[in-house]
């Protein structure tokens, strides 16, 4: 949870446009895959 805390906190403020909130997106995304691993 605090990894994807520190995640979101960088992706604030967000972005102008959509089109480059897409990376931080993925990144988060990423993170939520890579603890979910842990508990598989």
């Amino acid at each position: 949870m605090q990894r994807l805390d520190s995640e979101l906190a960088a992706a604030t403020p967000p972005p102008a446009k959509c089109a480059e909130l897409a990376p931080l997106v993925q990144k988060i995304g990423k993170v939520c895959d890579d603890c979910h691993q842990q508990y598989r």
